[in-house]
């Protein structure tokens, strides 16, 4: 694939991003909890500090989600209201910045898990958030 497209893809995630923490969406407050609970395991990804969130973060987007994930029961993530820093969408931009020039394959995947699906890229995020507070206590993510 195209340097290029890789850099579309790249800006169509961080817009997503960008749009979840405008949005204070609990499933990024989630994910940020779990991420800082790990973070405190000095053998875990997590807590090499923006390198830890990189990493998280491709791990993440290569994962494959279970169904479950995109339409969770109840409406209990609607109910929490969360204001997330705005600074935490400087760490996404960062992180998928170097993404693209170490882990460009899991943004293609990202893409053609889209275009098989039909799914838009804020409810793939939202999912992959999902999925890692549930599995935070997992070693390693």
């Amino acid at each position: 694939m195209k340097k290029r497209k890789i850099h579309e893809i790249a800006a169509e995630v961080s817009s997503a991003l960008d749009e979840l923490v405008q949005l204070n969406d609990p499933a990024v407050a989630k994910f940020l909890e779990a991420f800082s609970e790990r973070s405190k395991d000095p053998f875990l990804d997590e807590s090499k500090g923006n390198e830890g969130l990189t990493g998280v973060l491709a791990s993440l987007l290569w994962s494959s989600i279970p169904q479950s994930y995109f339409n969770p029961c109840g409406d209990e993530e609607s109910q929490v209201i969360v204001s997330l820093d705005p600074a935490v969408k400087e760490k996404f931009r960062s992180a998928i910045k170097i993404i693209v020039k170490r882990y460009p394959h899991v943004l293609i995947s990202i893409k053609k898990d889209q275009e098989e699906t039909g799914r838009q890229t804020v409810d793939h995020l939202r999912a992959l958030f999902r999925l890692y507070w549930d599995n935070r206590t997992c070693y390693p993510y």
